[in-house]
């Protein structure tokens, strides 16, 4: 049964390569990339936020309805 996993997987490794120089393929890693990093800046931003405040009341929560006491 080796013989046959170790085709597959040729024949796949030659269609990765394939797929990895093709327009399509370098358009989409470049798609896929970009979006990483925009997800990784959000997340970066996000972790900036002071955790323990999270739990403060804000706005109508705090009974006063209002929104300009949110922090940013």
């Amino acid at each position: 049964m080796k013989p046959i996993k170790r085709k597959i997987t040729k024949k796949l490794a030659k269609k990765i390569k394939k797929w990895i120089v093709s327009k399509k393929g370098k358009r989409e890693i470049k798609e896929a990339l970009e979006k990483a990093r925009r997800l990784s800046e959000q997340f970066r931003e996000a972790s900036k936020v002071d955790w323990k405040s999270l739990h403060e009341p804000c706005g109508p929560a705090d009974g006063t309805g209002d929104w300009s006491t949110i922090k940013y």
